[in-house]
């Protein structure tokens, strides 16, 4: 038998992209995001860690991948519409909620490095429902980062160790989001 052979974990399936995705995700909600690295991402796969790397790449990857699937599942909940605030009010609900499925999912989404490649193909995918609502691409783009930010800030706090007990003593996270979605929807 081969030293490589013996040195092999018997994995529990196929390592594909989403296999990685899904266990970064598993290791994450077990140990937060300061505790993942890609010997427990191999353990967790019960793989060596030289195969994460074939499927996706290093950490800062496997975090960029995590953070293009909250992101995904937020744009995918929300359909297209002619009225722009209201895909804006119910993307940012899509966008929250997406958040609050993963532990530490707001700080994956600001550690995540953006892809580089196709600016432009992500800028106008992006924008696209509020285009196809009426605004101009780059009127679509502010409101949406604005959304954006707003909610990964407000989901930073959620998350927070520090500031959630606090939090909640002051006010209902549900209706001070709602609220805050609101002000600055109706303000644009």
């Amino acid at each position: 038998m081969s030293t490589r052979a013996k040195t092999q974990k018997k994995s529990a399936r196929p390592v594909t992209r989403e296999a990685v995705i899904e266990a970064a995700f598993s290791v994450v909600e077990r140990d937060g995001l300061a505790g993942l690295n890609m010997r427990r991402l191999a353990d967790a796969l019960k793989v060596q860690a030289p195969t994460i790397y074939w499927h996706a790449g290093d950490k800062a990857e496997v975090i960029r991948l995590m953070a293009a699937q909250i992101y995904d599942e937020a744009y995918a909940a929300v359909p297209d519409m002619d009225d722009w605030r209201l895909w804006l009010r119910r993307f940012g609900h899509a966008f929250r909620a997406s958040l609050l499925k993963h532990r530490d999912s707001a700080q994956i989404c600001v550690m995540a490095r953006p892809p580089i490649d196709d600016v432009e193909d992500n800028a106008e995918a992006i924008s696209a429902p509020l285009v196809n609502a009426g605004l101009d691409r780059a009127t679509a783009l502010s409101c949406l980062a604005s959304v954006l930010s707003f909610t990964l800030g407000w989901a930073c706090y959620q998350q927070s160790d520090a500031m959630h007990d606090y939090l909640l003593k002051l006010i209902d996270f549900d209706d001070s989001f709602e609220k805050g979605l609101n002000a600055l929807i109706n303000g644009f």
